[in-house]
């Protein structure tokens, strides 16, 4: 089980590449699902 410090960084990660627009639809929707 990941901890809420490894869990918050992958948010984050993922929020920049989302703002970005570098992301198919299809694989924000696995990580929407992911988190």
């Amino acid at each position: 089980m990941k901890t809420f410090e490894e869990r918050l960084s992958r948010l984050e990660e993922l929020a920049d590449k989302l703002q970005e627009g570098k992301i198919p639809l299809e694989e924000a929707i696995s990580l929407f699902e992911e988190g």
